[in-house]
């Protein structure tokens, strides 16, 4: 008998919850499906969340939360070579009917640096200055990061091995993206590709090229878990 999930919410928790089952029990022949209330899944939280780090926001929960999630997110870029984090910097700004909003961010919050209206138009030349009473600059120092990591000759052979073992075009995007280092634009144009395909191009690549050396080491694999 083939399964059927219902997931409530289309959050963060929501989207990853029905993409971990989907890996597992659609190919079995099992639905699942996503129910959000809201008329554009992902308008908020996983949208927005899941795509930027913003230790400066929220309350003062939220920002502990966010924070004690900085160090894994490196270490998952060191882990794959590739850094996941990069300076975004972000701008809050408010005119002088909603300066107390503003004042209100800013209250208990050490990641964000109040500046005048001089400061900013300087960092954003396109604002309107009669609509920029004051702002707040976000100054967390978040970096680009990139961890070269050592290998075994018995280790490079053994991700060569599994490299071969996918699809042409997925070895291409892989070596591409990172051992030639391109960024997505250059890739899509040396593959003749949309960015938008080599992103799911790169999705499925790492996903099979994780299969491949889990199979090689004798583990047993029942659904890919990584979620783009």
């Amino acid at each position: 008998m083939s399964r059927r999930v219902v997931v409530v919410g289309g959050g963060i928790a929501g989207v990853s919850a029905a993409a971990e089952l989907a890996a597992e029990i659609v190919p079995a022949g099992g639905t699942v499906t996503l129910l959000e209330a809201e008329v554009a899944l992902a308008h908020h939280t996983t949208g927005r969340s899941a795509a930027m780090f913003l230790p400066g926001y929220g309350n003062a929960v939220v920002r502990a939360l966010t924070a004690a999630g900085h160090d894994d997110l490196l270490a998952l870029g060191e882990e794959m070579e590739a850094p996941t984090l990069s300076p975004k910097p972000m701008l809050w700004v408010a005119d002088d009917e909603v300066l107390d909003h503003l004042d209100a961010i800013a209250s208990g919050n050490d990641v964000l640096e109040p500046i005048d209206t001089a400061g900013a138009l300087a960092r954003c030349p396109v604002l309107r200055p009669e609509r920029v009473a004051a702002g707040l600059a976000d100054v967390y120092p978040v970096e680009q990061k990139r961890v070269t990591l050592s290998m075994s000759a018995t280790e490079v052979e053994r991700v060569q091995h599994a490299l071969r073992t996918l699809a042409v075009d997925q070895q291409e995007v892989l070596i591409l993206r990172f051992g030639q280092m391109l960024n997505l634009e250059a890739t899509a144009d040396s593959m003749g590709k949309s960015v938008s395909a080599i992103k799911s191009l790169q999705f499925r690549a790492i996903n099979s090229l994780r299969r491949a050396l889990h199979i090689a080491e004798g583990e047993a694999v029942h659904g890919e878990s990584w979620i783009d």
